[in-house]
């Protein structure tokens, strides 16, 4: 049992950490150039008219000058914070960090103790290239890019795709 509240505590750094981050920061990510957040709030605008339907089709189908799926990530953030970019853009982060945390604890657990799969992926959740794509801000698409990767990577080595002949 104490183990596993020193767990959740230790898996929880990066995304209080995030939420801190956040509270002093007074301007959205600027440093992807794809415009993802003006695509974003175009299809959040949608919802936040009153316009479902229109919402959804757009959602599922626009794209920008440069298509991305990231302004499908921030968008349901927008319609939930009724259209704030900062809490948005806090949010989209915080999801991506703490998905981020938990594959890399996950890929730890598979060699090591419980206790120290925690504190690595936190040390490593904090890194620069994690918590904020390689820069001094958060980038979508970087940090939007490692759990998926992670993700990709804990679920490969997890089964036994590679090892049955039935599996891959």
């Amino acid at each position: 049992m104490l183990t596993n509240i020193i767990k959740f505590l230790l898996l929880l750094i990066a995304p209080i950490i995030a939420i801190l981050w956040h509270g002093n920061n007074n301007i959205p990510t600027f440093a992807d150039g794809a415009t993802y957040l003006q695509d974003a709030v175009y299809v959040a605008n949608f919802w936040l008219d009153g316009n479902i339907s229109k919402f959804l089709e757009t959602y599922f189908s626009y794209r920008g000058w440069r298509p991305t799926s990231f302004p499908s990530f921030i968008s349901p953030f927008l319609v939930i914070s009724d259209g704030n970019i900062l809490l948005a853009s806090s949010l989209t982060h915080l999801l991506f960090t703490s998905l981020s945390t938990f594959f890399i604890y996950r890929i730890l657990r598979l060699n090591l103790e419980v206790i120290e799969s925690a504190i690595i992926s936190a040390f490593l959740s904090l890194s620069v290239s994690v918590f904020f794509g390689g820069l001094s801000v958060p980038l979508f698409a970087e940090i939007g890019f490692v759990p998926f990767i992670l993700g990709t990577l804990y679920y490969l080595i997890s089964s036994e795709y590679f090892t049955k002949k039935k599996e891959s």
